[in-house]
Order: C-alpha cells, then structure tokens, then sequence
C-alpha cells in the first residue's frame, strides 16, 4: 500500500511450516524501523521526511485508564502551514490502512493534539476481554520535510473536594472528570463546579449515570477575561453518587488551560434550584448585509448565528444565503462538513427549522425564501460546524421579484429551490411608462458564447417544451390599423424574456394570478447544453392580476441573466404541454402541395403536420419553408421534421438550419417513407426583439 510518493522493491516470499506464526501488526514505521518508547509527561523529538510516518508507542497501566489523556506534537520547522503534518491515534495495533477517526490534520499555532478521555480508555477491551494495553501515536509529513516534538499528558479524571485540579481541552474534545458524593451528605447537600481558563474559553456541564455528551444544564462558562464566568451548583445532591463533569472548548480553534474545583456542602438548606437553570447567555448575532461577503470560521460543535433585517421595501425580494468553504481540507472536504439553517423572527431554543442545507454542494451550503414567501421581519441564519476546523465566507443576496423592463438582470437559483420574477400592470412601469411596438426595439445583448459546465441534469428533467402558435390571418382593429399576423389584439401587452444560463441547471414556469408553487408541466429546461432562451408572458395587461415567472433550480447553484422586454401587439406563445393536447400536438394541418401560414416568437416553435396514406409511400417527400419578415439571416429559422411524434428534447436527424434565398427545406426519399403522421417543426431563432411585422422579435412564414 502507498504511503507516499512511488517506492521501488524486491518481493520475495518463503514458503514454510511451524506451530506458531504472529500475523503483522502494521506496527512499524514508513522506513522498517520500531515505534519509539513514549512515556506521559516527557518530550520526545523526532522528523520525517515527505510522506515518512514516524510512530511512537505508549504501554498503558492502570493509572493511565483512570485519566484523560492528552497527546500534543508542535510543528518546530519554521514554514507557517497549517497542515505540514498529520497526527494519528491507534488503539493496539497500527492498521495497514493507518485510517483512524482520532486524528488532526491541522494544526492551531503549529501545534497539533489528539485525546482520548477516561470513559473511552475505560471502555477499550480486547476480543479476549482483557484491557488494551498500547496505544500508537503517529506522525506524518506532508509533502515537505519536517522537524517536531511530542508531548503525552495526563489529564486527572478524579475530582476532590475543595481541592483544584489543571486540565486542558482543544477543540472537537471532551475531557471528563468525576466527584463523589459522600455517604453522609443529608437531603441539603449541594455540589459546586467553578472552572478558571487561562488561555481559551471553556464550557462545562453535570450530569449522574454516565459523562455528559451535549452542553445541557445546568452547564457553566470560564474565558480568561473572568467577566462572563458562570459556576454550575447542583442542589439536593444525592449522597454516594458519582457526578461527571464534562469540559469542552468553545472560544476557537487552539486549547484551552484551565482549573476546576469542587465544593461539596453537606448541608446546604439555603441552595436555590434556580440556579440549576440554563444561565442566560444572549447570542448577539451580527448583521450581515447583502451583496457583502463576511468571512468567519466554525469549530467542531459550535455554531455562528447571522442577522438579516428585511423592511418592507425588500419584503417582496427573493432571499438567498450561500454559505461557501474558502480553505479546505481533508475534515472540511466533505458535503457534512456544515450545516445551515434559516429562522424567521427568532432563532428557537432547539435549533430546528424548515430552511436548511444539511449537505453542501461542491463546498456550497445554500438556503432561500422566495418572494413569494418573504415577510417584513427578521430572519437568522445558523452555521454549524461538524468538521473540526471550518473556514467559510458568508454571502446574502437580495433579488428583486418585479421586473425592469429593458434591464439586466443577475440572479441566482440553487438545487429544488424557487426564484420569482413578477410583473402587475400599472406597477413595472420602469420602461418609461409606455408601451412600445416590438419592432421598434433591439435586443441589448446581442453577443453571447455557448458556456459549458459539468453539472449533470436532474431527476426532474423532463423535456424542453416549446410554445405553439396557430395561425390567424391578417386582421384590422377598430381603428382601421393592420395588426399583421397576431395570435392576440392588436393592443395586447406581451413580455419576452431573455434567459442567458451561465452555471447549473433549472426550470422556468410562466403563471397567472398565482405563483408557480410545485413544477408541472408546461416548462422550459436550461440544462448543461444549452445557453440561452426566451420565454414569454402574454397578454399581461388583460386584467389586474399578476403574472409570474418562476425557475426552480435543478442541478447546483445556477447563475443567469435575464432582461424582460415589452411590446404591444403581435404574436405570443407560452410553453404549452403537448402530454395535454391531442393526437395532432396542438400542430397545424398541412395540405400537399398548398402553402400553410404561421409564425412563431424567438425560441419558440411553429408545429405542423401532414398524414402520409399508402399512396403516397413510395413518393420523394419534400418540405419548405419560406421565411416571410425580410430576416437577412440565412440561420433566422431551424426546421426540424419528426416520424410519428414531436421527440420531448426536439432533436432531429432530419433538419434544416440555413436557408438558401430565405427558403429552408428538409426531405425524405422513397425509400424511407412509411405510412403514418409527420410533424413538421419550424423554430424561430433566438434574435431578440427585432424582427418584421411587430411579431414579438419572431418570423412570418409559410
């Protein structure tokens, strides 16, 4: 097995026959060489080479079972990584794997420490039954060479009345120590715990039956300011009861050094049992404001909590938190490495809520509330640690719900999440406040590039459906005007949207009157492949009702722009089901050999088809498309034909996509045509809102 770099050997191997045989233990070091001896309370120093393991051994008596033991190795090269080396515990043998739970692999002011408290030494029993009896510290050099020195302490389990006792703790441990409650105490007795840190801060609780695995009261705070320092008593102490106290570190990264004392009163009448209640300990959380990133960092068990402040000039925003590791390694490299939680008005004694991230996506944690759920109040945001030492950046963005006509829009949607847009009449008036002929307007963003990334579609992923527009021949309004070829009024308001996908994957969903709360069919998907899209919003000033765009993120945290035009009049096409529509596809009927009229808007479909009988099987059979708007471009439109039904991702082997004098034709030879329905599916490129006849950006044809 490799333990680091390429190592180069002679393998001989002997056959032979003996009543004993000792299996290998995997107890000697990278170079052949024994662990070294380790006695507690003495130094030892050592180095190693790049990926070298140098292993020491300790032999365990009695007396080391009864305590806590703490193990420090500090780094004394004179280069400032934090992950140089990595220290390894191991209970009775060295495995071949050296995998092992009890380890660090980054250090607080170069040095690096490892525990195992009393209880666990105490439960440590052989298949036989009998103690362990050894325990193997090893030391490991990362990719450069490195010199330290190691250090085995005992840490006294046993507490005695009125006298005190040192310990030390780091982050990520529990040091436990017990009390005996005398046999003589009578119904008043009481026990006291006060703690004094001197460098870190230290939390410590009580508990009977078995050592404390949680803070829960009554617990007490010790920080070497002295200021906040809370004592633990427990009244009415049960006389020969064994009382465990456990400390941890909770003010940061490093170890903390501290004293504990107990006091027993064997009569203590006037101990009040409120203060065997939680003491009250105020988290201040700091405000975070949006579009600033705020960098922090979380231990093992602990937790940071964040304030957002929303007012009712943001009440209609759609929230969204990301939480995003800035300095990795191999604790924090993990999806469970953190935990994010959402709470709106107050942050609940249990911690629980309906918002959270349990897992991070590529070292992503994210929560959100939509628009659509938004309140004027104030929310929290909790990040707990579960690594043992995790860095992290912080970012809160604020995305408006209401569209900007004519604006550019950046905005961001994360895995089965929902992101609103929203427009009311009278409301979005940011475009000047009149409406315009689309024809009239030119796309803003004319330039784009096929961007590509490595997410993968989500299980959700159903199909990318067009819209479908009928046929309606020229008409005149009331006032005499030509509307040209429209599928609504001449005075109808549509909004095209213009969706540029840079990142990750999701849906768009359009709606009337309410916002798209669960993703059914009729939607758009902007997957991996794709770039951009339009989706429109017809018809929008019909009545007084809003109308909404929603996307739902699918894969990772997408990232997109998006810039809402309107127009009067002319042609608009939502996406439609074609599950929920006929046999024909909500397609028009062509006629051999006579012209079919239609039209279609930019990323939308025009969908035809014609019955092919068994007298014409063994006819050519020819399609053409004649673009209609005076588009100068030969690629304005893409035609696509499909045997026997429209394929839901609206790929074909059999398409057209440039034209020659603006004419488009796709065919089929004889020998390929059977009997049965042919859909023919005319798409108009994705060309902004610039194109003839005011038709939404989209093309006339036949």
């Amino acid at each position: 097995f490799g333990s680091g770099l390429c190592g180069e050997y002679n393998l001989t191997a002997t056959v032979f026959t003996s009543s004993t045989c000792t299996p290998e233990k995997g107890t000697q070091s990278a170079h052949g060489a024994e662990a070294h001896n380790l006695e507690l309370e003495h130094v030892v120093r050592g180095s190693c080479e790049p990926y070298e393991w140098v292993d020491y051994e300790l032999h365990l008596d009695d007396y080391d079972r009864r305590n806590n033991l703490v193990f420090e190795v500090k780094d004394l090269s004179q280069g400032i990584n934090p992950e140089s080396l990595a220290v390894y515990l191991f209970i009775d043998d060295i495995p071949t794997n050296r995998a092992s739970e009890n380890r660090a692999e980054r250090s607080v002011s170069a040095v690096y420490a490892v525990f195992k408290n009393y209880f666990s030494l105490r439960e440590m029993i052989k298949a036989d039954g009998t103690p362990v009896e050894t325990i193997f510290l090893s030391v490991r050099c990362n990719d450069q060479p490195a010199s330290f020195r190691a250090l085995g302490e005992h840490v006294s389990s046993h507490l005695y009345d009125h006298h005190m006792t040192r310990g030390e703790i780091c982050a990520g441990f529990w040091v436990y120590h017990y009390i005996y409650m005398p046999s003589d105490a009578n119904a008043t007795a009481s026990l006291e715990v006060a703690v004094s840190s001197y460098e870190g801060e230290v939390e410590f609780t009580v508990s009977t039956d078995h050592p404390p695995i949680r803070l829960s009261p009554p617990y007490g705070i010790a920080s070497p300011d002295g200021e906040n320092n809370v004592d633990v008593a427990v009244c009415e102490a049960e006389a020969g009861i064994k009382y465990y106290v456990g400390v941890r570190n909770s003010g940061g990264g490093g170890c903390a050094v501290y004293d504990i004392m107990p006091t027993v009163h064997l009569e203590d009448p006037d101990c009040s049992a409120a203060r065997q209640s939680a003491p009250e300990r105020d988290v201040v959380p700091e405000v975070i404001a949006p579009y600033v990133p705020l960098s922090d960092a979380v231990n093992l068990g602990e937790f940071k909590v964040y304030k957002i402040p929303i007012d009712h000039e943001h009440s209609h925003d759609n929230l969204l938190v990301e939480v995003e590791i800035t300095e990795t390694n191999a604790a924090v490299d993990a999806p469970e490495a953190l935990e994010v939680r959402l709470y709106e008005g107050s942050v609940p004694s249990g911690y629980k809520s309906e918002y959270f991230a349990l897992n991070g996506i590529a070292g992503l944690w994210s929560v959100s509330i939509s628009a659509h759920d938004l309140k004027e109040t104030n929310y929290y945001i909790a990040v707990f640690g579960k690594a043992e030492l995790a860095r992290y950046q912080i970012t809160l963005l604020l995305i408006a719900s209401e569209f900007k006509m004519d604006h550019k829009t950046h905005a961001e949607v994360c895995e089965e999440q929902w992101l609103y847009f929203m427009y009311t009449p009278g409301q979005n008036e940011t475009d000047g406040g009149g409406h315009r002929r689309l024809a009239d307007t030119t796309d803003d963003f004319p330039g784009r590039r096929r961007i590509v990334d490595a997410t993968n579609k989500h299980g959700r992923h159903r199909s990318l459906l067009g819209g479908s527009t009928d046929y309606h021949s020229t008409s005149t309004d009331d006032h005499g005007d030509d509307c040209g070829f429209t599928t609504h009024g001449c005075h109808a308001v549509h909004i095209s949207i213009h969706v540029w996908r840079y990142s990750g994957s999701f849906f768009l969903q359009a709606a009337h009157g309410h916002a798209p709360i669960k993703l059914v069919p009729p939607f758009l998907y902007l997957g991996q492949d794709d770039t951009d899209t339009y989706i429109n919003l017809c018809d929008v000033d019909a009545t007084d009702t809003t109308s909404y765009l929603g996307l739902f993120g699918s894969s990772g945290c997408a990232l997109m722009d998006l810039v809402a035009h309107k127009y009067v009049g002319g042609n608009c096409s939502e996406p439609r089901n074609f599950a929920e529509v006929d046999a024909t596809e909500g397609a028009s009927e062509l006629t051999i050999a006579h012209f079919t009229h239609g039209s279609c808007t930019p990323g939308g479909y025009s969908d035809f088809y014609v019955d092919m009988d068994e007298d014409h099987v063994d006819d050519n059979l020819i399609f053409e498309v004649e673009e209609l708007g005076g588009a100068s471009d030969p690629k304005a439109l893409t035609i696509l034909l499909f045997e026997g039904h429209i394929a839901e991702d609206r790929k074909s082997e059999r398409r057209s996509e440039h034209s020659s004098k603006g004419i488009y034709s796709v065919a089929m030879s004889s020998l390929d045509v059977v009997a049965g329905r042919y859909f023919l599916s005319v798409k108009c490129k994705d060309a902004g809102v610039s194109g003839g006849g005011g038709g939404g950006g989209g093309e006339r044809i036949r």
